[in-house]
């Protein structure tokens, strides 16, 4: 390797050191997050998101089921839990489940039309059983900060017989970043909450490659 490679290489390290650092609760006080700086770190995760996964380092994604469900019940007030992996899986495409609210998330890197019509797809071949004593609603969160533009006309007859509506079935993290925007007006505790429990993504090492 020449000199300058070394260089070149020492400077992005160093750059990519203090972006982390500028994300790292370790090295912030509560006074510093605000809604800005959560905003970067949202970005920061989807674009590190992206690079796992064309590394076919999919590890990330089963953590973001984790992540994402405390974040989804923090934001919207849910009960949201992981399904089972126990034996059979009895909710097909379906990653997080609410019984009390008989609510059903996805939670997945994709934002293709097709991928999410293929949930729903399978969502509806659950027994009527399940859905009208379990589940209710379906939604999807692509992990994902750019905002895909469906149809306008998108929608799709969930098996119940109500409309799931791409948009506003399908959230992704300007969606999530507007919630948390308009609550954090009168919830002051909303924002670093949030951080913190975005911040385990990078606790738990998974997304230290792009670094």
């Amino acid at each position: 390797m020449h000199m300058s490679e070394r260089k070149t290489e020492t400077v992005v390290e160093n750059e990519n050191k203090k972006m982390l650092e500028q994300v790292t609760r370790d090295f912030l006080a509560d006074s510093d997050i605000d809604y800005s700086r959560l905003e970067k770190q949202l970005c920061l995760i989807a674009k590190s998101i992206c690079s796992n996964n064309e590394r076919n380092l999919t590890d990330v994604n089963i953590l973001c089921e984790k992540i994402f469900e405390k974040l989804l019940n923090r934001l919207y007030d849910l009960e949201l839990s992981p399904v089972s992996y126990d034996g059979p899986c009895n909710y097909p495409a379906v990653d997080l489940i609410d019984s009390k609210n008989k609510i059903a998330v996805q939670v997945t890197s994709r934002t293709d039309r097709e991928k999410i019509t293929a949930t729903i797809e399978k969502f509806n071949k659950l027994n009527r059983d399940k859905f009208n004593n379990e589940l209710d609603e379906l939604y999807v969160l692509t992990l994902s900060d750019k905002k895909v533009k469906y149809k306008e006309d998108g929608k799709a007859k969930i098996k119940n017989g109500k409309i799931f509506l791409f948009r506003d079935n399908v959230l992704d993290f300007s969606k999530l970043l507007e919630e948390i925007k308009k609550k954090s007006t009168y919830d002051k505790k909303i924002v670093v909450e949030i951080y913190d429990i975005l911040n385990m993504l990078f606790d738990s090492g998974e997304l230290e490659c792009i670094f």
